[in-house]
């Protein structure tokens, strides 16, 4: 059960059943295996229940994060993007043995012309896209939260490759906690773009992966990606 202590989430949570309710309807059975849905919620925003007991996840097997990317793809075919993968978003189902995308509170839909859609900056920043990073690092806090982000339909592809990284190593998953534990607010997109563009300076299997992504096809980029991640240095034994 998620229970709102103010405004801010009575909002959140009445998207979250908004999205839900769209995610549940073009295909049940991948619904069922990539989204937890909700069985009761209050009309006000005050609660949301859901049915299934979820854990935590301190690591992603290449299995999983394939699951991943699948979830991803089936949000862009509902032209849904979520805005706040981040590791205590993705948890494991046991009855299922999948992964699971949970809290749906700052995702968007696209209509069928839009590419991109510009809003304000929400959801987690640590593991966003350079272009977001680099937007946020460039303008003052209240500046880039004000003026927007024109987010891509396919900005949950980065950040699923990011949490990926993040998941699997502990030298840049000790680098990004530290900004979290010993940095202002207003230096950590500055410092979390300077990380992730060092690891894609360094990282040739990392770097193939965005560039997949930023050459994006809807009909092969999921499935190569899937493929590049077989790559990865964490993956390959």
């Amino acid at each position: 059960m998620k229970i709102s202590r103010h405004q801010g989430y009575s909002d959140q949570f009445l998207n979250e059943v908004q999205k839900i309710q769209q995610l549940s309807k073009p295909d049940p059975r991948k619904f069922s295996l990539f989204f937890e849905n909700i069985f009761c919620s209050s009309p006000t925003g005050n609660f949301l229940c859901f049915k299934n007991k979820l854990e935590r996840l301190q690591s992603l097997s290449l299995v999983e994060s394939k699951q991943l990317i699948d979830i991803i793809q089936y949000l862009y075919k509902c032209r849904i993007i979520h805005r706040d993968i981040r590791p205590r978003n993705l948890m494991m189902d046991t009855s299922s043995g999948h992964l699971k995308l949970i809290d749906f509170g700052f995702a968007i839909s696209f209509k069928n012309h839009e590419i991109t859609k510009k809003l304000p900056i929400e959801g987690s920043i640590t593991f966003a896209g350079l272009e977001l990073l680099e937007f946020y690092s460039k303008s003052s806090c209240n500046s880039a939260l004000s003026a927007g982000y024109n987010y891509e339909r396919t900005f949950d592809l980065k950040c699923s490759i990011n949490n990926i990284m993040y998941m699997n190593d502990s030298y840049l998953k000790k680098q990004l906690r530290s900004i979290q534990e010993s940095t202002s607010a207003g230096e950590k997109p500055l410092k979390s773009f300077e990380i992730w563009k060092t690891v894609k300076q360094d990282n040739g299997d990392y770097l193939n992966l965005l560039n997949l992504i930023d050459e994006f096809n809807e009909s092969t980029t999921f499935n190569d990606l899937k493929k590049k991640l077989e790559k990865l240095v964490f993956f390959r034994d």
